[in-house]
Formats: structure tokens, C-alpha cells, sequence
């Protein structure tokens, strides 16, 4: 059977902005795996997902090979979806994954409303499409406002604001994720350790340390995804060892070709 994550696109589109895009890698790794599903793919995505975040122009190739993989799964349950490898490779091109990835996301809930429309009533769906249609309203209307607010200042800086926020995201979540994969002696209390730990660094090397100047006068990013790689792994051997059935879990996937 098909597992397909149905989601609002207004509220993922929403939620991304308001985290800075940290919720749309979450949104992402559901699309990642709404297309596994569709091609019947069960294996692990974790690799994927790195390769989409890390990887230069990796994503390029994602959107018009998973699109038309996606197309063609739809076919097979004689769906005829919006999108295809064409127009997502064209729309990243010029920067508009966001669109992408909701013509996606709308295609599934489309698939999945085909698939389930027995248990849906009509009713339902049009509640839903009329509340997921204010929100993107909504969103539209508070990206213009924020947009107005920082093109006022004449001091303002959308670099600065895009690079402390990447700072935050890169210090609370790339530590987590490398150790994930490559330790498995990480516990999950060392992994909100280390998200806590490098989330609150970016502040403090920012408007506390940074200022002094000289040598602390470095991009945030770094001390704190250092601070977040230390309480990690402290946090984690001074805690619980993972279970031998966890472990044996991580050691199949690590040697998986």
C-alpha cells in the first residue's frame, strides 16, 4: 500500500518563513519520501536528503528525475499529475523550489484524496481547500508586510538576517545530523543537547562575543557548531548507551550499498 503525506501547502509554505526554511527540509524529507513511496521504494533516504542539502546543484537533477518518476507513478494509478521533471527542473533553475515543491505536495493530496475518498466527505474537502487557500493569502500578505519593513531601513541588511539565520539552523542541526549518521553511540538526550547547546551559541558569540573584536570577530556558525559537536558527544557517553538492537539497526544501513 501507498503511504503518502498529506499536507496543507499554506501552512508548510507558512512555516517555512516563520523558521527561517527549517521546516521546509522537514517538508522536503516528506516529499523524499512520498516519492519513494510512489516508485514502491522503501530504502532509507537519509543519503538523499544529504545530498539535496550538501551537494551543489544536486537538487537540479532531484526536481526533473524524481518529477518525471513521480509522473509516471501517478500514471500507473491513472492519475495525471500537475508537475513533471521539465517544469520542476525550470522553476529550481530560477530559484523557486518553494513552487515546486507545493505543486508537488498539492499532486499527492490530490492522489491521496483519490485513494481515500471514501472516508472524506465533500464537505470536509472544501473546508479544507477554503482554509488552506487563506493561509497561503495570509502568507503572501506577511512576506510583503516583512518585506516593506526591512526595504524601510536604509540599514538593513537581507544578507545579515539570511546569514545569522542559516547560522542558527547550520549550529542546531548539522551537528545533530552528522553525528546521527556516522556515531551511533549518539543518544537522543545528546542530540537536544547539541541542538539547545548550538541554537543558543549563534546568540551569544553574536551580541555578546563578536563584538569584542580581534580574534572573536568570526562568523557565529563555527564556535557554535563546535559548542553543539562537544555537548553532543559529552551528553551522549555520559548517558545511556543505545540499545544493541539500535546499534545493529545502524551498523545494516552503514554497510548497505
Amino acid at each position: 500500500m501507498i503511504q503518502i503525506n498529506k499536507r496543507s501547502i499554506g501552512m508548510c509554505i507558512l512555516l517555512s518563513i516563520i523558521t527561517c526554511g527549517i521546516y521546509g527540509i522537514y517538508w522536503m524529507y516528506l516529499l523524499v519520501k512520498n516519492t519513494r513511496s510512489i516508485q514502491k521504494n522503501t530504502d532509507n533516504c537519509k543519503g538523499e536528503m544529504l545530498c539535496l542539502i550538501f551537494v551543489p546543484f544536486y537538487s537540479l537533477y532531484w526536481w526533473y528525475t524524481r518529477g518525471e518518476k513521480v509522473r509516471q507513478g501517478f500514471a500507473e494509478h491513472d492519475y495525471n499529475a500537475t508537475g513533471g521533471g521539465v517544469a520542476y527542473l525550470v522553476l529550481a533553475i530560477f530559484g523557486l523550489s518553494i513552487v515546486s515543491m507545493a505543486i508537488m505536495q498539492s499532486d499527492f493530496n490530490s492522489l491521496k484524496s483519490e485513494t481515500h475518498s471514501e472516508q472524506r466527505s465533500t464537505f470536509k474537502n472544501k473546508v479544507n481547500e477554503k482554509t488552506a487557500m487563506l493561509i497561503a493569502r495570509i502568507t503572501v500578505i506577511v512576506i510583503a508586510v516583512v518585506g516593506v519593513v526591512i526595504a524601510w531601513d536604509k540599514n538593513s541588511s537581507v544578507f545579515q538576517i539570511v546569514s545569522f539565520a542559516w547560522a542558527g539552523f547550520g549550529a542546531a542541526f548539522g551537528p545533530v545530523m552528522l553525528m546521527s549518521l556516522f556515531w551511533k553511540r549518539t543518544t537522543k538526550w545528546g542530540a537536544f543537547a547539541g541542538i539547545l547547546a548550538g541554537g543558543v551559541m549563534v546568540f551569544v558569540w553574536k551580541f555578546l562575543v563578536r563584538p569584542l573584536g580581534g580574534l572573536l570577530d568570526i562568523y557565529e556558525l563555527l564556535p557554535a557548531f563546535i559548542v553543539a559537536l562537544v555537548a553532543i558527544i559529552v551528553v551522549s557517553l555520559l548517558d545511556k548507551k543505545p540499545s544493541a538492537e539500535i546499534c545493529d539497526e545502524f551498523d545494516s544501513i552503514k554497510t548497505m550499498e
